[in-house]
């Protein structure tokens, strides 16, 4: 730890700055994380109606519900038109599923002409739920938000909370469609048969009524329950986002941005540490002074300039001349 101390010493204020900021990022990220996890902290997340999400619009209370009462509920988290076939025997719930491509709607036809239930909603999904039944509903708007159930339903479920002040207009329901619930003359939610094998399709102008915000009111879980019917439940979850991933991408997303801060920390110890590049090499070589004539230069101006002082204040034989370089002297004797 004394090292690690003396070597930041030793760094430039600004590098030791980059790598002051870099590790407080990373300790705050992963303090956070780790206390989310271990005390279970965060807000209600999830998109809308889907059985994972906790919000006031998801449906993780409607699956809970399920399962309470004794269903089995699955989380399909592949397209329909790969991996499993859903079973038959189940109800398919797809809701607030704006868009199916082709190869998606055919492979739910499929499942409903094979005798599977399914029930969809959202007004947003109107389009697909008209390709996959061959009809033509469009929407109609609502005064109340008390929609009267159908006893063809069954359940016990008399009246629901119906909000969005949408439905269906009933000149394009198909004159063979049961109207499982009304608000007055207009249709919120009715049930269709598809294919030859007894395939049964539960449309709803809005699933609010299956939504946490609203499960526990009025009859709303009975009406949630009967629209099971006694099957086990696969929530659709690929459209809303909770499709199957391996490696990093199936890492939670909070986990995802801790990976990216400590690789951000990582690099700047990295360049911190690294040795940074001079100047660029010279083309030349850069030789040495020359030394040597200067050493005989001066070798030879001592030698002049040593006089042996006598009695009388003369010079013994001492040269006087200036002094001048060995290379100098032999240049001119040439």
């Amino acid at each position: 730890m004394s090292a690690l101390k003396v070597w930041l010493n030793r760094q430039p204020p600004w590098r030791q700055l980059l790598i002051s900021v870099a590790a407080l990022v990373a300790v705050v990220a992963l303090s956070t994380q780790v206390v989310q996890t271990t005390i279970g902290g965060g807000s209600p997340s999830g998109p809308s109606s889907s059985s994972f999400a906790t919000t006031p619009g998801g449906a993780a209370a409607y699956a809970s519900l399920i399962r309470d009462a004794g269903g089995t509920v699955t989380q399909r988290r592949v397209g329909f038109s790969e991996g499993t076939p859903v079973s038959p025997g189940s109800t398919l719930l797809l809701l607030d599923v704006d868009v199916l491509d082709d190869s998606e709607v055919f492979a739910v036809r499929r499942f409903l002409d094979d005798g599977g239930r399914m029930v969809a909603g959202g007004i947003s999904g109107t389009s697909w739920i008209n390709r996959v039944a061959d009809i033509s509903l469009e929407s109609a708007s609502t005064d109340t938000n008390v929609a009267v159930v159908a006893a063809e339903q069954g359940g016990g479920a008399r009246s629901i909370v119906h909000t969005g002040g949408v439905g269906f207009d009933a000149d394009t329901v198909p004159q063979d469609a049961v109207v499982v619930a009304r608000v007055a003359d207009v249709p919120v939610a009715v049930r269709l048969s598809v294919g030859d094998a007894g395939g049964t399709m539960v449309v709803l102008a809005n699933t609010a009524v299956l939504q946490n915000r609203l499960l526990g009111e009025r009859d709303d879980a009975a009406f949630a329950l009967s629209l099971i019917a006694n099957r086990p439940a696969v929530f659709a979850e690929q459209p809303h986002g909770y499709g199957q991933r391996g490696g990093v991408s199936g890492l939670p997303a909070r986990w995802r941005w801790c990976l990216g801060l400590l690789l951000c920390a990582a690099l700047a110890w990295m360049v911190s540490r690294g040795r940074r590049n001079g100047p660029t090499e010279s083309a030349v070589r850069d030789l040495s002074p020359a030394r040597r004539e200067y050493v005989d230069a001066l070798a030879v101006t001592l030698a002049r300039s040593r006089r042996r002082t006598r009695t009388d204040g003369s010079t013994d034989g001492a040269d006087t001349s200036p002094a001048v370089p060995v290379g100098a002297r032999e240049e001119r004797q040439r």
